[in-house]
């Protein structure tokens, strides 16, 4: 009974509607993006879409902070890309060719 309690809530906080998918790879450096969409798709019907990028000036940051955001919009009808991008804490990426973008 307990572990029919802990599936249930479990699975009601995670969206089950999620993939995970390789868009580019950098020499060894693989970068993945995350779709989170609603549990059922028409797919005669467009649907509105967001695309979230973590925050961090190229330095530090995951694409993880957020799911939560995805899971709610999702749910609500939207379609929701997470990215990744290369960062200095992670893949040693300079930043300062970056910064003459942020002038």
């Amino acid at each position: 009974m307990f572990a029919v309690l802990i599936t249930v809530v479990i699975s009601s906080s995670v969206c089950p509607a999620q993939e995970q998918f390789l868009y580019k790879q950098i020499d060894t450096t693989k970068l993945f993006m995350e779709l989170y969409y609603p549990v059922q798709v028409d797919s005669s019907t467009s649907y509105p879409a967001m695309a979230f990028f973590f925050g961090g000036g190229w330095v530090g940051g995951d694409r993880t902070q957020f799911i939560k955001h995805a899971q709610y919009f999702s749910k609500r009808g939207m379609i929701c890309f997470l990215v990744d991008y290369r960062t200095k804490s992670k893949n040693n990426t300079p930043t300062k060719a970056f910064l003459l973008f942020t002038i």
